[in-house]
């Protein structure tokens, strides 16, 4: 869309250039073992004591999971601002919008319901901001088709996702939250994946949407001041040529990397998974 083109990559030679880099005014902070991201309009608790409480992954999984889940509460964050700070220039043009990050209810929490759904495909939540979109598997033998939900399923992993409705145009913005230090730290085929599997489910779920490809990671990874390094390039080319927006928004500043924090979680996980256990028997 015209007012966030000013972050969309555009080819000049053989690279690719952002006007300017989307930085929302998003502070961090961490007190009593809460980490809280504040806006100018508004306040988010990025993880807290209940995070570990209510964790279910095995013990040696746990790190990666506490720094992925970190990710994709900032994801969801940068997702609230991107779209408000669209909604608020069509607003001064007085142009009916509406927006909002897809966020499951809080008494929904850990039900999975499902958001939409078509012939194909199935968007559930996973988590308070992400979500599953289920593929049914053609199975062969047509007796065995009442056993798809078990056997014929598909699962792709959603980080966030946000819309904005400007009048009758209608746009959904997908976002990935990658915590690597490296590309090193990425599938061969993951551009391949992004450009090719993850969009054709939303075009089927979303008809009437445009598609924008939020993608958040570290600032060292994505740019060489305001020019894409190679691997976003190549995201970037792929989407543009299907007819999806790409834009590439490093991680708000922390005073600690995000593996630190995410490290101090999972030193505490052993222990809150011991209390809970002894509470649970008395």
């Amino acid at each position: 869309m015209d007012l966030l083109s000013r972050y969309v990559p555009k080819k000049q030679g053989d690279s690719y250039f952002v006007e300017e880099i989307f930085t929302p005014d998003i502070k961090c902070s961490v007190e009593d073992f809460c980490m809280r991201a504040v806006t100018p309009r508004s306040e988010h608790v990025i993880y807290d004591m209940s995070d570990i409480i209510h964790c279910s992954v095995a013990e040696n999984g746990v790190l990666s999971y506490f720094q992925g889940l970190i990710g994709e509460r900032l994801l969801s964050v940068v997702l609230d601002e991107l779209v408000n700070k669209a909604a608020d220039e069509l607003k001064s043009q007085s142009i009916p919008v509406e927006c909002a990050v897809l966020r499951e209810k809080p008494d929904h929490r850990g039900k999975n319901y499902a958001v939409t759904w078509s012939h194909h495909f199935l968007l559930k939540y996973r988590g308070p901001s992400n979500f599953y979109v289920l593929r049914k598997r053609p199975l062969e033998d047509k007796d065995s088709w009442y056993k798809s939900e078990k056997m014929g399923l598909v699962a792709r992993e959603i980080d966030g996702l946000a819309y904005l409705h400007e009048g009758e145009n209608k746009h959904l913005f997908v976002g990935e939250s990658k915590t690597i230090q490296s590309w090193g730290g990425v599938k061969d085929n993951y551009i391949q994946v992004v450009a090719e599997e993850l969009f054709p489910p939303f075009r089927e779920l979303f008809p009437r949407h445009s598609l924008s490809f939020v993608f958040i990671a570290r600032e060292n990874i994505l740019y060489d001041q305001n020019r894409l390094k190679a691997n976003p390039a190549k995201i970037a080319e792929e989407l543009l040529a299907r007819q999806v927006t790409p834009m590439f928004v490093p991680f708000p500043r922390t005073e600690r990397r995000l593996e630190d924090y995410a490290a101090e979680m999972a030193r505490l996980f052993p222990l809150a998974r011991a209390v809970t256990k002894a509470i649970s028997i008395i």
